[in-house]
């Protein structure tokens, strides 16, 4: 066979019969060959399909973990926040303590004075004390809406009566013991219990101006009116209609006009009565814009002097140099401006606690002048307290 297969044409032409009679088994071999080479591709296709399953789920997974450490810091700040609220509550707590603890020990040394008045025992301290605490709150009968008292009045020590009208009481007012201000009446044409008990309502308001001396048991009956700077003598009686002019001065039963004051003379600082006011005050008048005197003691010394009211508040000096001490709580740090007649202007800063300035005239002051100083403050809420502590002429 293979010798014919060599023969020119009829080997050719066995050769191609040979062929088409093997073709079948060639292209079982070739189909076999190409299934073989498809199976890994379909398992290719089959891995990437799985492989971007995963991939997704994994992206999903991340998505998830993302919410989780957004949740997780939205829940750290939470955290954070509560600890801020209880550290607050605690110090909130501390101080409530603190309170309570004050409160306790308050409220045992008063049982302690309940016990020793109700015993009896008590010292002269305590009772001046005591009659010091008593003398300092006015006592009034009727409506207290209808008593209007500047905050830079001093009459605590009054009876006020204000059944039948409105008692009205200026800037710098003040009075002695045992004054008594009555817009309270009765009407004379009743009689028996309609007397006593249907008492007028209306028209016995009393006005009293800026700057008046009520002197000690005086008694005003309203209706009435006291001009400013006017004066009430000791023990006189204001009958109701009365109309004091001001500068004039009032005394006896009924009162009536015993004497007037050149107002416009006397509120110089040039006249005599303020020369002699700046020397009793030891060269230093605290005239304008400020609360009535008191005492005030830090580090276990005693100053007297008073509160700036005003913004602005103006002080008399006669000497070259002035000390004074300030004192504020509650605040870092407050400005306080001073400027005035031979004084060139200063700015202090001054700081919580204790502070102590000094105010110097200038070389053109001649040693005798009284010269006005004004201190001025910006902050409303700062209650400063301000006395002279020395100074030198």
């Amino acid at each position: 066979m293979e010798r014919i297969k060599k023969i020119p044409v009829i080997g050719y032409i066995l050769r191609v019969l040979w062929a088409i009679i093997k073709l079948p088994k060639h292209l079982e071999w070739l189909y076999k060959g190409i299934e073989g080479i498809e199976e890994p591709g379909k398992e290719i296709r089959k891995l990437r399909q799985w492989n971007g399953d995963r991939m997704r789920e994994i992206a999903e997974l991340q998505r998830w973990n993302d919410d989780r450490m957004q949740e997780i810091g939205r829940f750290q700040q939470w955290i954070e926040e509560q600890e801020r609220e209880v550290d607050e509550l605690k110090k909130w707590n501390g101080d409530r303590m603190r309170e309570i603890a004050t409160l306790q020990q308050w409220n045992e040394e008063r049982l302690k004075e309940i016990k020793r008045l109700q015993n009896l025992q008590v010292d002269a301290d305590y009772i001046r004390k005591l009659n010091y605490l008593c003398s300092s709150l006015p006592t009034v009968w009727g409506e207290e809406e209808r008593l209007h008292i500047s905050k830079l009045a001093a009459v605590d020590v009054c009876f006020f009566n204000t059944n039948s009208g409105h008692i009205t009481i200026g800037d710098y007012t003040f009075a002695g013991s045992g004054v008594s201000i009555l817009a309270g009446s009765h009407d004379m044409k009743l009689t028996g219990l309609l007397r006593r008990d249907a008492d007028m309502t209306e028209g016995c308001d009393i006005q009293i101006g800026n700057g008046v001396w009520l002197a000690s048991n005086c008694v005003i009956l309203g209706p009435a009116v006291i001009e400013e700077n006017a004066v009430v003598a000791a023990g006189a009686v204001v009958a109701p209609g009365t109309h004091i002019p001001a500068g004039t001065i009032y005394g006896g039963v009924p009162a009536k006009e015993i004497g007037r004051i050149d107002l416009q003379q006397n509120e110089s600082t040039e006249s005599f009565a303020y020369r002699q006011a700046i020397q009793r005050a030891k060269g230093v008048l605290f005239r304008k814009g400020w609360t009535n005197r008191e005492k005030r003691c830090y580090d276990g010394i005693t100053y007297v002097g008073h509160i700036l009211f005003e913004k602005t508040a103006e002080i008399l000096v006669q000497k070259r140099k002035t000390e004074f001490l300030c004192y504020f709580e509650n605040y870092q740090e407050c400005i306080l401006n001073i400027e005035g007649d031979n004084c060139a202007g200063y700015q202090h800063t001054l700081t919580e606690g204790e502070n102590k300035i000094c105010v110097e005239l200038g070389p053109e002051w001649n040693g005798k002048d009284i010269c006005s100083i004004q201190f001025n403050i910006l902050e409303d809420e700062i209650e400063l307290f301000i006395a002279y502590i020395g100074g030198e002429k």
